[in-house]
């Protein structure tokens, strides 16, 4: 008989022991794969969402600022301010930077609400700015006309204005096209309508406070784009803008460093299991390895036999843990993001993930293996 067969029949005979070891190195083998499939999925979806906002600049007039001071002692925290405006030919002199995706002009002008309250008013294009905020919900519809208007949330509720009402502001009646769901930033205390009209309507006909524009978000060097446009805006000030996705996406970057700690771990906790049980097992068969050795069967044939037996668990288990960690992550993904991107079923880290856990099974078990093979017939027979 072959070894290998001997070492599947013993299997079968003594199915108890070889479930434990399995079940011991499962455990190991899913805690990483569930971690690295988390990880990966969640680099994905935050990547995804890199790529549809893409990488945002903003070109803005230069800040003074005033240090108060009275016989050289300064006074206060000084006082910072915006110089004038952006140039007219400003979104002109954007375009002819090549590459970019989106170009966003703004106008804000501070104006009365109808109860005489300061109101920040913005003046966007609307095909743009649909363009660069695709992630705003509005409850009715964006406006398509210079006499329509859009209200942030928490300005709609202090007037009590709901779609196809209308309000005053800057001295005439708007329709009120939509009002923005609730996004938790500045956008819900505010009033947009479009550049011309509020350019028409205020105090600055050419007026232009800053230019939001976009870049594609799987450029490896976000700040070439920055680079570019300082050098076409030297007297302006140009502005990286890191969104959320770019900070979430390097405090995953720090968690994923600490996967190849779970995954030392793991393996030198399956190492262990491993060795322990197979000295175990050497002990309890020494009278086994008695009849095999009387049988004609060498030492390599018996090292053989409990080689396979381990080998045969290893890529058991480690079939078993890849299915473990993918089901985990599967579970537990949705309570860690809203809305998460499927976990895919990542091939590669189940070949990895077997081909590792063969390796440490064998290399754990050969000592013990190796010393009960070396066993003399004679020795190991005395037992009967």
């Amino acid at each position: 008989m072959r070894p290998a067969s001997v070492a599947l029949c013993h299997l079968r005979r003594r199915p108890a022991k070889a479930l434990v070891l399995l079940l011991g190195l499962a455990v190991g083998a899913s805690t990483v794969v569930g971690t690295l499939a988390i990880a990966w999925t969640m680099q994905r979806e935050v990547r995804e969402q890199l790529r549809s906002t893409g990488i945002r600049v903003l070109i803005s007039p230069v800040r003074q600022e005033w240090d108060f001071t009275y016989a050289g002692i300064p006074v206060g925290g000084g006082l910072s301010y915006q110089v004038g405006d952006l140039p007219p030919d400003s979104v002109a002199r954007v375009a002819k930077v090549k590459g970019l995706d989106t170009v966003a002009p703004k106008l804000l002008e501070l104006t009365a609400g109808p109860g005489g309250e300061e109101v920040l008013a913005i003046g966007v294009d609307w095909r743009s700015e649909r363009k660069l905020r695709s992630y705003w919900r509005v409850r009715g519809s964006y406006p398509d006309r210079d006499q329509e208007i859009l209200l942030g949330s928490h300005l709609a509720e202090l007037w009590e204005a709901e779609p196809g009402e209308a309000v005053p502001l800057l001295g005439r009646q708007y329709l009120v096209a939509g009002v923005l769901e609730e996004t938790g930033q500045e956008e819900d205390g505010l009033a947009f309508l479009s550049l011309a009209e509020l350019r028409s309507r205020g105090s600055r006909p050419q007026g232009l406070s800053f230019i939001e524009v976009r870049a594609p978000g799987d450029d490896p060097q976000p700040a070439r784009w920055r680079e570019q446009l300082a050098q076409v805006f030297p007297e302006a000030e140009v502005t990286l803008v890191r969104n959320v996705e770019e900070m979430r996406l390097g405090l995953l970057e720090r968690m994923r460093a600490l996967v190849p700690v779970v995954t030392v771990v793991a393996v030198v906790a399956a190492a262990l299991l491993v060795a322990a049980t197979e000295l175990s097992a050497v002990r309890e068969r020494t009278r086994e390895v008695g009849v095999l050795r009387s049988l004609g069967y060498r030492q390599a044939h018996v090292l053989k036999v409990f080689l396979t037996e381990v080998l045969v668990i290893s890529t058991g288990a480690a079939l078993a843990g890849y299915g473990m960690g993918i089901a985990a992550a599967r579970l537990l993904l949705p309570l860690l993001e809203r809305a998460p991107l499927p976990v895919g079923w990542y091939p590669h880290l189940a070949l990895i993930v077997t081909l590792g856990s063969a390796a440490v099974g064998v290399l754990a078990a050969y000592v013990p293996a190796r010393h009960g093979a070396r066993l003399e017939p004679i020795t190991a027979l005395r037992f009967f």
